[in-house]
Parts: C-alpha cells; sequence; structure tokens
C-alpha cells in the first residue's frame, strides 16, 4: 500500500504544479480584487446610513436607531456572503478535478447534480446509523464518488436534523444530531443481518433495538451476535481510530446493512470538509496544497477500509 501511497502523492505534486498552482494564482487576484470591492462597498453603506442616523433620522428614539442599523447593515452582508459562497464554490469547479485525477477513479459532484439524496435519506434511517425517529431529515453540501479495488464508494458532507418541540417554546426547534461526513462503501459481502459499531462508548445514541455487545473501549449492536463477532475484529477498531485521526472526528459509527457499510465521522459544528480555501483572507496558493494534501490522506485511510473488507470478504466467501 506504501507503493501505492506514493504513487498517489507523485501524481498529485505533478497536477499540483502544472494545473493547480497556476489556476490557484490567477484565483488569488481574483480574491484579491473581490476583497477590496467588499471594502469599499461596506464602507460606503455605512457611511450613508450613519449619514442618513444623523442628519435625517436624528429625532428617533434609541430603540428605533438600533434596529434601522441593523437592517441597513444587513444587505451588503447578505450580498458579500453570496459573493463569497459563489467564488468559493468557483474555486472548486476549477480546479477540484485536478486534485481527483490523482486518483484512479474519483469525481466531485456538485449536490445540485446529485440525484439520489431521497434513496440515500432513506438507507441511512434504515440503516441506524442515526439513532432518531423518522423525522430526522438531512442538508448535503459537497459529494465525491470514486471506486476503489472494484469498490464503488461515495463521501457526504452531511448535516442531520430534528424538529423538537420543548414545552417552554411556543415553536419547534431545530436540533443538529450530526454534522460531519459520511462514507458509503458497495460491499460484495451481503450482510443478512444490522451491526452498528459505535467507536466511543461514552459519546451518543444506544440502539435499543438491537442487542448490545460490549468491545474493550467501544460497543457493538447487532441483530445477529454471531455474525457481528466474525465481522468486528481489532484490525477493524484500528482502521476507524485511524479514520477518526485524520478526518479531526469527535466519533465514529459504523454500520453494517445488506451490501453496505456506512461510516459517520461525527466532526465539530465549525468543521467543514473538504474546503480548498481557510479563509476568505488567506492565499489560496498556500491553502491549498496543505488542504489536498490532508484530503489525500482521508482518501487513502478509506481506500485501507476497502483493503480490509476486500480481506474480509475472501476469507468469509
Amino acid at each position: 500500500m506504501d507503493s501505492k501511497n506514493n504513487e498517489i502523492f507523485k501524481k498529485f505534486e505533478e497536477k499540483y504544479k502544472r494545473f493547480i498552482l497556476p489556476k490557484c494564482e490567477k484565483l488569488d487576484i481574483e480574491r484579491m480584487k473581490i476583497n477590496r470591492q467588499n471594502f469599499i462597498i461596506i464602507f460606503l453603506y455605512v457611511a450613508i446610513v450613519f449619514y442618513m442616523l444623523a442628519f435625517v433620522f436624528s429625532d428617533l428614539d434609541k430603540d428605533t436607531i438600533t434596529v434601522s442599523v441593523f437592517f441597513s447593515i444587513f444587505p451588503p452582508i447578505a450580498y458579500i456572503a453570496l459573493r463569497y459562497t459563489k467564488f468559493t464554490n468557483k474555486i472548486k469547479r476549477e480546479i477540484i478535478n485536478y486534485f481527483c485525477a490523482s486518483f484512479e477513479d474519483l469525481r466531485w459532484l456538485d449536490k445540485k447534480n446529485y440525484p439520489f439524496f431521497q434513496t440515500v435519506n432513506t438507507v441511512l434511517k434504515d440503516a441506524d446509523l442515526f439513532y432518531v425517529d423518522k423525522t430526522i431529515s438531512f442538508d448535503y453540501d459537497d459529494i465525491f464518488k470514486g471506486k476503489y479495488n472494484n469498490t464503488p464508494f461515495e463521501i457526504f458532507e452531511l448535516c442531520a436534523s430534528v424538529y423538537k418541540s420543548y414545552r417552554s417554546r411556543q415553536r419547534k426547534v431545530r436540533r443538529y444530531i450530526f454534522q460531519g461526513a459520511v462514507i458509503h462503501l458497495k460491499l460484495e459481502k451481503d450482510f443478512k443481518n444490522k451491526t452498528v459499531v459505535k467507536l466511543d462508548k461514552t459519546k451518543g445514541f444506544n440502539p435499543e433495538s438491537l442487542s448490545a455487545i460490549d468491545y474493550n473501549a467501544s460497543m457493538i449492536y447487532t441483530q445477529n451476535r454471531l455474525e457481528a463477532k466474525k465481522l468486528i475484529d481489532e484490525e477493524l477498531i484500528e482502521k476507524l481510530k485511524k479514520l477518526k485521526q485524520v478526518f479531526e472526528a469527535n466519533n465514529v459509527y459504523c454500520s453494517f446493512y445488506k451490501k453496505d457499510a456506512w461510516v459517520a465521522l461525527h466532526m465539530n459544528n465549525t468543521f467543514s470538509l473538504f474546503e480548498v480555501m481557510n479563509g476568505f483572507r488567506n492565499s489560496l496558493v498556500l491553502d491549498a496544497k496543505e488542504n489536498f494534501e490532508v484530503m489525500i490522506k482521508q482518501i487513502i485511510c478509506i481506500y485501507d477500509l476497502i483493503d480490509y473488507f476486500k480481506g474480509y470478504v475472501t476469507t468469509n466467501s
């Protein structure tokens, strides 16, 4: 596997020097131009607002002035946020496919071009990956599809939430139960029973519908204890720990259901997966290579997990 890893990094270095770096340099010039335009927009807008407050609305009370200031500065902030989002998406569209070319079969998809969300939603609920009622809703962002060792896989940036009613409040409140990444592997092995692994048993859900097995620092929940004991070993736990490390996740859940393996990497609320640029003020040339190298390590860990399951299928076929 080391030689394959070295080959991936070598391919990436070639793509980075020939295509990604020149693109990043051009996009950096555009980023600085947008920053200057945004500064001018904010400066002029704030100046106009304060002029109007000082001379036109001087007789207004304090609360009215506060509300007026808020609604006055909201439009330019919303406009700038929209420009930021469009520019970030432009970066991905223009350079991320060069990154994907470093791998045997990998492509990035814009979420609006991915037609299978409804199917994925249903499977995620059925797989007990998120132990909540069926009212759970999913929001997706970046999606990668690929194939390694004849095994198709997908990576989603995912946010799962439910609406809860509280006695002290008159309306339902949205509660986020998961924010992070989900890895989907389409395996050759057909798991007749459902098995869920929770890497850190001190956090997260305890699905009462499944039988619980205490496995060192982890927990296993399953419909068939014998199948689960054959499936789960220390090597798999180490693979999941490695994924947790490279994705900087708080916890990891892994569900085996039918011919699918689903790995959910629960992250901090502020974490955004697959971001090429760390901030609008930072240099894209400085950020892109470091972030792409992290992404390479993440995908290599997925390759390791696929190799593990290939060995499992061969041994248990």
